[in-house]
């Protein structure tokens, strides 16, 4: 009985989570970050304002979860692609790719995002934070496949991915400042192929 009680709360709980999270998402990519107090978040989630601070430190770290979920989606297809054997550059691609693939899902989160990590230094350091895992870990699987190719096959890993990542940047940059930019992935596409050299 008590286990079953304690499974409510921690869904109950979750639950709560959620619902401040997409209260909070959903005002910044109406009213921007500066402008959606946390007074706003609870009304439109219908808490108390004190339940917010039991899920999230501040609003900064409901830009961090945002991240966080962007890191996940890319780090899962950076694993799909290990698990089909894809080379070391075509990992390095989709996993760039699925970090354009979520932002690209809302413009407006996605300059929620970049404009609040510009802003206060300390949302920067954390959303550079997130990204720097990734990077590692992709330095990682590089290294490795280099390790076992031949002398001079697979390019620097290390320039590889800061140029991918720079790119990267400079797109969601680009797109998130320009309404008549092309969709996101397109644009990160064709700088990677511009980089890496075209998949086909």
């Amino acid at each position: 009985m008590a286990g079953e009680t304690n499974v409510t709360r921690r869904e109950k709980a979750a639950a709560t989570r959620l619902l401040l999270f997409r209260a909070a998402t959903a005002l910044f990519a109406e009213h921007g970050y500066h402008d959606t107090s946390v007074e706003a978040i609870v009304r439109r989630a219908g808490v108390a304002k004190g339940t917010f601070f039991v899920h999230f430190r501040s609003k900064n770290a409901v830009i961090d979860e945002l991240v966080a979920q962007q890191v996940a989606f890319a780090y899962a297809e950076m694993e799909r692609a290990r698990a089909d054997n894809r080379a070391p550059l075509e990992v390095l691609r989709r996993t760039v790719l699925a970090l354009a693939k979520h932002a690209a899902k809302s413009r407006s989160l996605s300059r929620v995002v970049v404009a609040s990590s510009l802003a206060d230094a300390n949302v920067g350091d954390a959303t550079n934070g997130r990204l720097e895992g990734l990077f590692a870990e992709l330095l990682k699987v590089m290294r490795d496949a280099k390790k076992q190719a031949r002398h001079g096959e697979e390019p620097n890993p290390k320039a590889a991915i800061v140029g991918a990542m720079t790119a990267y940047y400079g797109q969601v940059l680009y797109w998130c400042t320009t309404l008549r930019a092309p969709p996101l992935e397109k644009l990160v596409e064709r700088a990677l192929d511009s980089l890496l050299g075209s998949k086909g």
